[in-house]
């Protein structure tokens, strides 16, 4: 199918989420941005799906502690929400 059929993007959270429930943290990080930079690609950087990426990737960054990185994801994910909504 391919790294940018949606059903590949469909099954790289769940596996990067299982990485992350077993702490294995850096195995985690790199889906998540695998899965971030497909999903800007195939669905854009508004898509709900994306911002989720976003959201997870900034989340293992933060337990990795990496703040800084992972408040600039969370402020770029809130700046698309609010912008998409209109609020």
């Amino acid at each position: 199918m391919g790294a940018e059929h949606p059903d590949t993007l469909r099954a790289l959270p769940p596996s990067s989420r299982t990485f992350y429930e077993e702490g294995r943290y850096s195995e985690a990080e790199s889906l998540h941005r695998q899965e971030l930079v497909t999903s800007m690609r195939v669905l854009g950087p508004e898509h709900p799906d994306t911002l989720n990426s976003i959201l997870a990737l900034a989340n293992t960054l933060d337990d990795e502690g990496h703040f800084a990185e992972a408040e600039r994801l969370e402020r770029q994910a809130l700046s698309v929400q609010q912008r998409v909504s209109g609020s």
